[in-house]
């Protein structure tokens, strides 16, 4: 919480705020963020514009999507690396470095184990082909998932039913 004094400019804008809870034109969002720029650049302007810019930034902080979720939320996806970072409003560097803090791991090789995980469970219950377990397990070469399975669990899909 910031707590700003009420300067003469604060408190026009507290007016005219008021004012614009009763209008009911066809401009009412528009004229609302002007309002809100407009409020923005007076709290930048008080003595205390370092604590605004700091709750701000808190603010913005926590709008960042946590990379674990993010990738979970489109895990079996044949999305890059680079696709997450963009979806986490991450750099690729920074999304890397987040996701490793966050599990311990890259982000690649977790991503890699929690799509062959969910393709074994699929392999040992359902009667899907290999190919359409490749598919729907997020990866799109199936070679390197027949490889990559058998690294992992030490047979391959078909040997593994």
């Amino acid at each position: 919480m910031v707590v700003l004094e009420l300067s003469p400019a604060l408190e026009s804008f507290r007016d005219t705020i008021v004012n614009c809870f009763s209008y009911e034109g066809k401009f009412l969002e528009p004229l609302m963020k002007v309002k809100l720029q407009e409020l923005i650049l007076l709290l930048l302007e008080t003595p205390n514009s370092s604590a605004v810019i700091e709750f701000f930034e808190e603010l913005y902080s926590h709008s960042i999507p946590d990379p674990v979720f993010t990738v979970s939320q489109d895990l079996l996806k044949p999305l890059a690396l680079g696709d997450y970072a963009a979806i986490s409003n991450r750099s690729l560097s920074k999304f890397k470095r987040d996701f490793t803090a966050s599990t311990g791991q890259p982000p690649g090789k977790w991503i890699n184990a929690k799509r062959l995980e969910h393709a074994q469970m699929l392999t040992k219950t359902t009667n899907l082909t290999v190919s359409e377990i490749c598919n729907r397990s997020g990866f799109n070469n199936l070679s390197s998932f027949i490889r990559s399975y058998k690294a992992m669990f030490g047979k391959t899909p078909s040997a593994q039913r």
